[in-house]
């Protein structure tokens, strides 16, 4: 099954400038299924109504019905929109959003790009020969996970999908990699190339240009690259950062967004570009141990005089083979150290010759105005400024989890009808003991933060199933402080302990094992590490949590409303790895929603017995 917007897959990228007010009417024809879009990265101040998250922010969207977005473009960069319902994104619908910055781009780099987002924003996902929902349920109907020490990939007590490792033995993915594709073409890998289709990115030599990476992938990364060609990191999130020259790959979770500039300077007429997971195949011998070789792929064409207006003409497809003959994929050795950024782990083992600039590494192009500058510590007398939030699986039955406790979605949105929700839903109770867990550890996990403070979350993946989560939180951008890593084999490079920094005492996860409890209440194993921050700190909406480590995100309490915070691998967020931030309760009560808002109303029923409804039958 695919969904399509507008026809296509993916929806046409939406191009805006900052601070117009956008208007995206969005109609289901869908029939069995209610949808709801998000604008992945929009900060939606003072429209937290407006995010698109069902049973959220909103009542989702039914069959056949309609409902108009209105927000203002802010702030500005490169971001994507989709559906916020079950497993819809993985199925088609999602798409570019990009915010065209009031600023040339000259003036912010110094350098003459070429900035055509219509035409050089890339985006990329998995894609399956079956609907995104019932291979998770696939997935999860096969049983549970045998218990086994940290650093070693669980494998199923009996038939059900095995995941793949990554380079750092935690999971890359449990369901299996059947094709990727970039801006909606791809093929399998037993599918010849003259019978495929390849999305092809035209340059003109000697230019430089501005591309733009999405990440809409359901679970894995990518490890994305352009043969024959050096790369300049500019942006994340959104953000400028200052250039990070001579990339030759973007690791990109799901949820994260990459801008580039390519230097259109080799003399081929054409390039591959790929997009390759981080699966190793761990029965060969290593380290170095070779890739699966799951690939996503697309063409860089430089245009000459004689090409024809669409460039799909200018590259048959039965001459994609012999063009990886003349563009050989990059040989990173230990002479020419290969250089990757975002890596999710710390660093590549050394017998792969990568070294990896990571998120912490990043420093902003452009100062962090000083309204927008939380600190480096929350005020130690505020309550509810700092969170300890820990994502991983949940004891036993390894269910995908917050602090052991499994999201469910409430019958009434809390941000437009709150007090419905209040009374009715079954919220999270922090004190209760989910370890094992129980059906009360089923619940709206909820956590509160107050007006206009430093806050500090304190993201981490401590457990026995590692995986690394990329993290997204709605309504803001944060300030990443510091990033924590897990402690590594230094033969092998895979994760040998979880970090110490962080304590649980309901679970043990040290001396290379784990009990079947899950970390349901984190805190500092002693004083927190010394950490700043500063105008220049990097900023993001999605990072991602190293398997075994800690993220350190502040932000300031600007923006009230329901924000949904939640991993980005849609099965994980599907299972129960997210939660609702209340930004400050009070200040949400000032908010004016669209008085066509309130006239949509989501949730129960329940008929009065006093007065039985008459029924009456006509004969």
């Amino acid at each position: 099954m695919a969904i399509a917007v507008n026809g296509q897959i993916p929806g046409p990228t939406l191009i805006v400038h900052e601070g117009q007010i956008v208007i995206v009417h969005v109609h289901n024809n869908l029939t069995t299924e209610g949808i709801s879009v998000h604008w992945h990265g929009i900060h939606q101040r003072e429209s937290p109504y407006m995010d698109g998250v069902g049973q959220v922010t909103q009542c989702q969207i039914g069959p056949s019905s309609s409902f108009s977005y209105q927000y203002k473009a802010s702030p500005p960069g490169t971001f994507w929109y989709h559906s916020h319902s079950g497993t819809q994104r993985t199925d088609g619908l999602f798409g570019g959003l990009i915010v065209k910055e009031k600023k040339n781009i000259t003036r912010i780099i110094n350098l003459e790009v070429q900035d055509l987002p219509d035409q050089h924003t890339l985006t990329l996902i998995e894609w399956q020969n079956q609907a995104s929902l019932d291979l998770f349920t696939q997935f999860k109907a096969g049983g549970f996970y045998e218990d086994k020490p940290i650093g070693e990939v669980p494998t199923p007590s009996y038939n059900k999908l095995r995941p793949t490792s990554s380079f750092d033995n935690g999971f890359a993915g449990a369901i299996p990699y059947f094709s990727g594709i970039i801006n909606g073409k791809g093929r399998h890998a037993d599918v010849p190339y003259n019978k495929t289709r390849l999305s092809i990115f035209t340059v003109e030599p000697s230019k430089t240009y501005r591309f733009r990476l999405i990440g809409a992938q359901e679970t894995y990364a990518y490890n994305f690259s352009i043969d024959g060609h050096k790369l300049t990191v500019v942006a994340t999130d959104g953000y400028w950062i200052n250039p990070i020259d001579n990339v030759d790959y973007i690791i990109i979770q799901t949820g994260e967004r990459y801008d580039f500039l390519l230097n259109a300077t080799e003399k081929v007429k054409d390039y591959w570009i790929r997009a390759e997971t981080l699966e190793i195949n761990k029965t060969a011998g290593g380290p170095p141990y070779p890739t699966l070789n799951h690939v996503a792929e697309a063409i860089l064409h430089y245009k000459e005089e004689t090409d024809s207006e669409n460039p799909d003409d200018n590259v048959p497809s039965t001459e994609y083979e012999s063009i990886k003959n003349e563009s050989p994929a990059r040989q990173c050795s230990k002479d020419n150290q290969c250089i990757a950024v975002n890596c999710p782990f710390e660093k590549f083992h050394r017998s792969y010759n990568i070294t990896c600039f990571n998120v912490q590494n990043f420093s902003l192009l452009e100062p962090t105005p000083d309204n927008e500058l939380p600190n480096a510590y929350p005020d130690a007398s505020c309550r509810n400024c700092t969170h300890f939030i820990n994502f991983n699986f949940e004891g036993a039955s390894t269910t995908s989890s917050v602090n052991g406790r499994n999201f469910i979605l409430p019958s009434f949105p809390p941000q437009t009808q709150n007090q419905d929700f209040l009374n009715n839903s079954k919220i999270c109770d922090p004190s209760a003991d989910c370890n094992p867990s129980t059906i009360d550890c089923s619940c709206v996990y909820m956590i509160d933060i107050p007006y206009n403070k430093t806050v500090q979350f304190v993201l981490s993946n401590i457990g026995r199933n590692i995986h690394s989560h990329p993290i997204h939180l709605h309504g803001h951008s944060f300030h990443v402080v510091y990033v924590g890593y897990p402690e590594y084999n230094q033969t092998n490079g895979f994760v040998k302990e979880n970090n110490k920094d962080i304590f649980c005492d309901d679970v043990n996860c040290t001396n290379g094992g784990c009990n079947n409890k899950s970390c349901t209440r984190p805190r500092w194993a002693s004083e927190p590490p010394q950490f700043s921050i500063n105008r220049n700190t990097v900023r993001k909406d999605t990072v991602t949590v190293p398997a075994g480590g800690y993220v350190i995100i502040n932000f300031i309490s600007d923006n009230p409303g329901h924000w949904f915070l939640h991993c980005h691998i849609e099965g994980h967020q599907l299972e129960g790895m997210a939660l609702i931030v209340n930004e400050a309760s009070e200040e949400q009560k000032k908010l004016e929603p669209p008085p066509e808002i309130e006239k949509i109303k989501c949730g129960n029923l329940e008929l009065s017995y006093e007065k039985p409804y008459s029924y009456r039958m006509n004969n």
